[in-house]
């Protein structure tokens, strides 16, 4: 209620993934923590923004319109952190260390909220992907209900099977496509055809194609 005016926008990050950014101007100082909260009663969780910057005023042109260009980039999120509370068990501070390098935070306590800090769908797969590397599995849902380290550490398990890295030897069976392609007795069976047609009105330059 207190949001006077709102834009939201598509920014690239610095690897270049395009997120949701938020600007508005409000008759107070709004945590993300309340925005989210009351966006999360009308939208899903992928489509609130990652960031929101609260302005003074919108940027406008001289015609008067919004002024895209004159938006401010977003530092990290608008939220009020919470009192730093430091990992306390290896989980934990696993989950700390992946978040750090996931969200681009500096310091990460085991009471921040992942959305909070820029946490979307993609971000939620990538640290999913990063604990497994660490000896870790976690379902993505947890981590959605579970927002915070303190709450989802107890849902954190030890990965109880590593697929063994060593050399591989011994005799491999043909597979079904190997036994078909040999069965054909080709003449020359290092080469294999695969032809299609194209058609162009204007005709093609056989040497480009040629050269190609």
């Amino acid at each position: 209620a207190s949001v006077r005016e709102a834009v939201v926008t598509v920014r690239e990050d610095e690897g270049g993934r395009k997120e949701l950014c938020a600007y508005f101007v409000a008759d107070r100082e709004l945590t993300v923590r309340e925005l989210r909260g009351a966006l999360s009663q009308e939208l899903p969780d992928y489509m609130i923004p990652s960031h929101f910057v609260q302005l003074e005023r919108m940027p406008l042109t001289s015609n008067g319109k919004l002024d895209h260009k004159a938006l401010p980039a977003p530092e990290g999120s608008a939220a009020v952190r919470e009192e730093y509370v430091a990992p306390r068990n290896e989980a934990e501070k696993t989950l700390a260390a992946v978040w750090q390098a996931v969200l681009g935070a500096e310091r990460i306590g085991v009471k921040d909220h992942f959305f909070e800090l820029g946490g979307d769908s993609i971000k939620a797969i990538q640290i999913s992907s990063r604990l497994q590397q660490a000896g870790y599995r976690l379902e993505i849902r947890d981590l959605f209900a579970r927002p915070t380290i303190a709450e989802l550490s107890p849902y954190v398990q030890k990965a109880s099977r590593t697929a063994d890295q060593g050399e591989a030897k011994g005799e491999v069976g043909l597979t079904p496509i190997q036994r078909w392609f040999l069965d054909r007795q080709q003449a020359e069976p290092h080469h294999y055809n695969q032809a299609i047609m194209l058609h162009r009105e204007q005709g093609f330059d056989e040497a480009a194609l040629a050269k190609t």
